[in-house]
């Protein structure tokens, strides 16, 4: 769902799985939102995911590869956000808190922090 809040886009969303080829840990669910658009100079964004995706809920190399390490089998939060330098740069962040391995009854903590530079070419 898409709509403007204080002059600002927000957008909400949610996500759900199930793979019915298997009988166990085959469910995977995400929520989430993203307020404003870093389009312009000094415009920002920012916006917040959970997700948790069972061991064979979906294909391990078509989900996210940044996410709980890659694959399946995590859960946890995203934090992300985005800041306008010029009309087509801006810098970005993106902060994973995740546990990998939830399957194995001993899961990991898996944290990752990502900074990037993002050119738009038209």
């Amino acid at each position: 769902m898409k709509f403007d809040m204080f002059k600002r886009p927000l957008l909400v969303f949610g996500t759900y799985v199930q793979n019915q080829a298997v009988d166990d840990n085959d469910t995977g669910y995400s929520f989430g939102f993203k307020y404003g658009k870093a389009s312009r100079l000094h415009d920002w964004d920012l916006g917040y995911m959970y997700k948790h995706l069972e061991a064979d809920a979906a294909l391990g190399l078509l989900v996210d590869s940044d996410f709980g390490g890659g694959g399946t089998d995590a859960k946890g939060h995203v934090f992300k956000g985005s800041y306008g330098l010029a009309k087509n740069l801006a810098a970005k962040f993106t902060y994973f808190i995740n546990e990998a391995g939830l399957k194995s009854g001993d899961p990991i903590d898996f944290n990752r922090l990502q900074l990037d530079l993002s050119f738009k070419y038209k």
